[in-house]
């Protein structure tokens, strides 16, 4: 997996247990944490990043050399993740179908259980007005900020 930080200088590849954190083209770190299924850059800053460990019900903020900063557990499993622009919100999407709105802290604040599979991906639109998920079965959906579904769309592509 590869994610640029959004102060777009700093890209960070994760796999097979690695993290290697490139700055302006030049390796900074490279470092081993636990096994996880996703990753994404968060706050203002980029110094910390959102990982989400195949181990257990929960999601953790580590800052780039691997010191965990946040932690949470959760009764649902996540699967996949999206954090806002400004940081301030993050979309969880669970293996059971749900996706879980959360604030800066890691605290749920809403959940929308819609999904029949596990959620695979999610985004939040550039003005943030939206939240767009979809699911391992080629389900696509958009929400509006309030929880409110805009948009069903069965399919998927081929090739």
């Amino acid at each position: 997996m590869i994610v640029f930080a959004n102060c777009r200088t700093r890209l960070a590849v994760f796999g097979d247990d690695k993290l290697t954190l490139w700055e302006k083209g030049e390796l900074i770190v490279y470092e081993c944490y636990e096994d996880f299924t996703d990753a994404r850059f968060v706050g203002l800053d980029d110094e910390q990043i959102l990982i989400i460990p195949r181990s257990g019900f929960g999601l953790k903020i580590i800052d780039l050399k691997g010191q965990v900063i946040k932690e949470r557990k959760y009764p649902f499993w996540p699967k996949s993740v999206a954090v806002s622009k400004n940081g301030a919100q993050i979309a969880v999407g669970s293996t059971e179908g749900g996706v879980y709105l959360l604030d800066a802290e890691l605290n749920v604040i809403d959940s929308m259980m819609s999904h029949q599979d596990p959620v695979s991906s999610l985004r939040f639109s550039r003005d943030m007005k939206y939240l767009a998920s979809g699911d391992y079965g080629g389900i696509a959906k958009v929400w509006d900020m309030e929880g409110s579904l805009l948009a069903n769309q069965e399919g998927g592509h081929e090739g």
